[in-house]
């Protein structure tokens, strides 16, 4: 990936565009291989809905509060399923089902899984890449995306 393409995908240029402008990125986005993505990932929130309404500037201020406080940490993939990664244990807490959907043109990851509280069990990820180990995610609650996140291996 060349030095102008890795700006274009760094957190701070994503965050800038907000909620409409990542939902028009994710669209131009492609699917994850057929294997991917395995193991550990790191996450950042690039944007959220309560967010967006905030100019540029603040809203990536936010989210880098956010990311500096959050006990998230990101993604671990495997087997068909997943869970997402919190604290410096790297406890995996809230689970998914992970698997390809071409009809969305994403890895979806599916929340109704039995070991989640139920009030988890309402969204859905989908996933598409940005560039090599490198994607970005889109969270949905109810139908409705919430917020985008990027995964890096």
């Amino acid at each position: 990936m060349s030095p102008r393409e890795q700006e274009e995908v760094g957190a701070g240029a994503l965050a800038d565009l907000g909620m409409r402008g990542l939902e028009r990125r994710f669209e131009a986005l492609n699917p994850p291989e057929p294997d991917q993505p395995v193991g550990a990932l790191s996450g950042r929130i690039v944007a959220a809905v309560a967010l967006d309404p905030l100019p540029a500037p603040l809203r990536r201020a936010a989210l880098d509060l956010v990311a500096g406080l959050s006990p998230w940490r990101g993604k671990h993939f495997g087997a068909g399923r997943g869970s997402n990664r919190w604290g410096p244990l790297d406890l995996r807490r809230v689970h998914f089902r992970a698997a390809l959907d071409e009809r969305a043109g994403a890895l979806v990851m599916d929340y109704d899984v039995d070991e989640n509280p139920s009030i988890f069990k309402g969204m859905r990820g989908d996933l598409r890449c940005l560039g090599p180990g490198l994607y970005l995610g889109r969270m949905s609650w109810a139908g409705a995306a919430v917020l985008f996140f990027t995964l890096e291996a």
